[in-house]
């Protein structure tokens, strides 16, 4: 897999992703029709001209093709930190895929960005993100009860970390 820049051609490639209810629904996320999809392409296009940058939205593709296969996120925060997520198209669940765009975005991070600590979270329903986190080598940091009330229920976000001198760029 490869990371880059969110270019305007990739809207109908993401409307596979944002567009589909089993896999942005466990984020608390609702699904995206294509005029949402194109705003969020235009979004990241935005992000990625800022001068200094606090987002990092980024097409995932594989390698052989450049097939747009999913998503990667970082969110600078204060004291070095940033906020790191993804979504993969759901065909592709389970592939590892979402191991590796997190794990490059983890070691952009550190090694370009000069970062401290790298977070991500998820909900309760969504428990293999959890394993993702730990598989990189993030550790568990705690669950915020009753964190977002989301399609009529409450619920739960479980948050990890990694921190500079931890990482080891599975």
């Amino acid at each position: 897999m490869a990371l880059r820049e969110i270019r305007e051609d990739d809207a109908e490639a993401l409307s596979l992703i944002l567009g589909d209810a089993a896999t942005v629904t466990p984020y608390g996320a609702d699904t995206r029709s294509m005029d949402e999809v194109q705003q969020y392409v235009t979004d990241a296009r935005r992000a990625a001209e800022q001068d200094p940058r606090d987002r990092y939205i980024l097409a995932a593709e594989t390698l052989e093709g450049g097939e747009l296969i999913g998503i990667a996120t970082l969110e600078l925060g204060p004291y070095r930190s940033a906020m790191v997520g993804g979504l993969v198209r759901r065909d592709l669940w389970r592939s590892g895929n979402a191991s590796e765009g997190i794990v490059t975005m983890i070691d952009f991070g550190f090694r370009k960005l000069g970062l401290h600590r790298i977070w991500g979270c998820h909900d309760s329903t969504n428990p293999a993100s959890g394993m993702v986190m730990a598989k990189v080598g993030m550790t568990y940091e705690g669950t915020r009860r009753d964190a977002a009330f989301v399609h009529g229920q409450w619920i739960d976000s479980s948050t990890y970390a990694v921190l500079e001198h931890e990482w080891t760029g599975v």
